[in-house]
């Protein structure tokens, strides 16, 4: 577009005006001009915005002038400015200008060029010419140039300055009370180092940025940190290496602030850690080596893009206790170990599986949502949260080398069944109620299970293994707590005096657990044997072996005489002979002869097979005695009831049977 005078302001960081003036006579007078180009700010630096102005002077107050945009090439700037001579020349001096914003530059020498061409009769190009301007964009400040000491150079900067460090180490702690640009001359060679006493860099102003430094050794108390950030907005931590601290980053109580393309490594406690912050930015960190990778703790709405996790002793994790302390942007580009966080918020109706790529896995206020057929290897602090989630499934899931394997923050009416879990803590519920937790087995850990502020959840047909703590009540009460075994943990049980009304049985004569520590009779015992955690807690009916309420009774008497050894699925025994055992068929064989006696029949069915089956549990039999040849005893072959009589005549007595054999002399 065309016009007379086309004055454009366009604001660009530098302080104070650079003027270069040309003064250009054409063929034809009139076409006289003169051209400026200045910079403002006459020296900028890399804090300021940059504009250009461009301005020419003309000898013909009706020549139309056109400005062009701008363009760029790395470090060099360009446009075209068109002017167009009138057929009859009205003279008077003609102005035009055009500003143009070139916005924050890095650190530099760059050019701007303005090319001018006349036209005459809007096609026919007469004159062209260039003009080329160059500046210069500083640091505030430079250290040690300037002051020989960061900290120095913070003290006595103004609030915005930008802050140059050459390489060398720093041995320093240095806190950013104002806001400025630490800048390192280069982050393998420009050094922060502090100490090893307090945090390394604290930053309690805002809107600053660190960048271009290794940040090491801080202390070793109160969250010492290689960049510590407390209560603080907007700031930019970018393109460090931050390495042996306590922490690598630590952001407490803070928001809104950025953190990329660091590399964190070998901190002692955390990488990166949040805790009370919200909305900050975590994108393309490297998090390895440290003893806890990405924690965030009691933190809402954060975003995290693209970053990796390896190494670490635990990769990941999130805690809180509200809602929104679990609601975050984090999706599948950040790695834990080469797998995908798999991290869901408000979802519901959806199977996760072993086609899915899961590093961790985390559910947030959702529903129906079934996780299945997983093995979870990779060291973070869960391999399953559970966080406001309810009626959903854990099943046929391992899970190993975590901190805990499953943990449930008031989450309620799930079912967790099938899982193996070898792990440094198992199952851990807090706040969370009326979940069911069956057959899954869990050994090795510190806690199997944890229960804290949850009440009325069940836990049965467990198989609890070689623990530090088997299972253990904090303020959590009318759980249920049977058919469980409970085998060589290093404490059984523990309830503290506020949890109320827990039951550790199902009744008579569903039973309730096997405790390796406990000796009794029966599967489960009557009652007279009870298991005791404490005065308040009591297992009525306990079990004499592991997995008892899956077991059946079965005797097996002879009569006139016993030691007759015979055989149980192809195993010897003698009678008399009791054992409990799981549910299902068993073949019995008797001798034919044993010590003068000989073989007859079956008791129960007069049956003269040697070789009977039998099936458990107990099937009606009519066990039938009858007067011995010596002695008179007959016994009979049963299950779950034994019954002896001394009698000369006969009786029939009906009786739940498993099998029965009666032996006569040999004549």
């Amino acid at each position: 577009m065309r016009r007379a005078a086309s004055i454009v302001m366009v604001t660009l960081l530098l302080a104070g005006t650079l003027a270069l003036a040309f003064n250009i006579q054409t063929a034809k007078a009139y076409y006289y001009y003169n051209f400026t180009i200045t910079v403002i700010p006459e020296s900028p630096t890399i804090q300021n915005k940059v504009n250009v102005t461009v301005s020419l002077e003309t000898a013909c107050i009706n020549y139309v002038v056109n400005f062009s945009t701008r363009s760029q090439s790395g470090k060099h700037f360009s446009i075209t400015i068109d002017i167009y001579v009138p057929q009859i020349c009205l003279p008077a001096i003609g102005w035009a200008a055009e500003t143009y914003n070139l916005g924050k530059l890095l650190a530099d020498t760059y050019s701007f060029n303005a090319e001018v061409r006349v036209w005459e009769k809007e096609t026919i190009l007469v004159d062209s010419i260039s003009y080329s301007k160059s500046f210069t964009v500083a640091y505030a400040i430079t250290v040690p140039d300037d002051y020989p000491t960061i900290q120095e150079a913070i003290n006595n900067a103004n609030e915005g300055d930008s802050i140059f460090v050459r390489n060398g180490t720093y041995y320093e702690n240095v806190v950013i009370n104002k806001t400025v640009s630490l800048i390192g001359e280069n982050p393998i060679n420009t050094i922060i180092d502090g100490g090893k006493t307090g945090s390394v860099v604290y930053v309690r102003a805002i809107n600053s940025s660190i960048s271009g430094f290794t940040i090491q050794n801080s202390g070793t108390s109160n969250r010492a940190s290689g960049v510590r950030v407390s209560h603080s907005s907007g700031n930019n931590i970018s393109l460090n290496v931050i390495t042996n601290n306590d922490c690598g980053i630590f952001i407490y109580g803070s928001s809104k602030n950025t953190m990329s393309n660091n590399t964190i490594n070998a901190n002692r406690i955390y990488g990166i850690h949040l805790w009370s912050s919200s909305n900050n930015t975590l994108t393309n960190n490297t998090i390895s080596n440290n003893y806890n990778g990405i924690i965030k703790e009691g933190s809402s709405n954060n975003i995290l893009k693209n970053n990796t996790a390896f190494g670490n002793l635990y990769n990941f994790g999130v805690g809180g206790w509200e809602l929104s302390h679990f609601v975050h942007d984090i999706d599948t580009s950040n790695k834990v170990d080469g797998k995908s966080i798999q991290y869901l918020v408000n979802k519901k109706d959806i199977v996760i599986d072993s086609s899915w790529d899961v590093g961790y896995l985390c559910l947030v206020n959702s529903t129906n949502m079934t996780i299945k057929d997983l093995a979870l290897t990779i060291r973070n602090w869960h391999g399953i949260k559970l966080a406001y989630t309810k009626n959903s499934r854990i099943e046929n899931v391992t899970i190993s080398r975590t901190s805990y394997a499953i943990d449930f923050s008031r989450s309620s009416n799930n079912i967790v069944i099938n899982t193996n879990i070898l792990n440094r803590n198992g199952i851990r519920l807090s706040a969370s109620n009326d979940n069911t937790i069956i057959n899954n087995s869990i050994s090795s850990t510190w806690d199997a299970f944890y229960f804290h502020l949850s009440n009325n959840n069940t836990i049965t047909g467990n198989h609890i293994n070689n623990n530090e703590h088997g299972i253990r009540f904090y303020s959590s009460s009318t759980n249920k707590i049977y058919n469980n075994n409970f085998i060589s943990n290093m404490n059984q049980a523990y309830v503290s005096s506020d949890s109320l009304n827990n039951i550790w049985d199902n009744g008579y004569p569903s039973g309730g657990n096997y405790w390796s520590n406990h000796a009794c009779g029966g599967n489960p015992s009557y009652g007279s044997q009870p298991y005791i955690i404490d005065a308040d807690n009591i297992d009525r009916y306990p079990f004499q072996d592991p997995n008892g309420w899956l077991l059946h009774q079965l005797t097996v008497f002879s009569s006139p005489i016993i030691g007759i050894t015979f055989t149980v699925d192809g195993v010897p025994q003698t009678t008399p002979y009791t054992e409990w055992l799981s549910e299902g068929s068993y073949t019995l064989e008797m001798p034919e002869t044993h010590n003068g006696y000989v073989w007859s029949h079956w008791l129960e069915d007069g049956d003269p097979n040697r070789t009977k089956t039998v099936t458990l549990p107990a099937t009606t039999y009519t066990a039938i005695y009858i007067t011995a040849p010596i002695g008179g005893t007959t016994i009979s072959i049963e299950s779950g009831y034994l019954s002896l009589w001394i009698t000369s005549i006969l009786l029939i007595i009906s009786l739940v049977v498993t099998s029965g054999l009666c032996l006569k002399r040999k004549s």
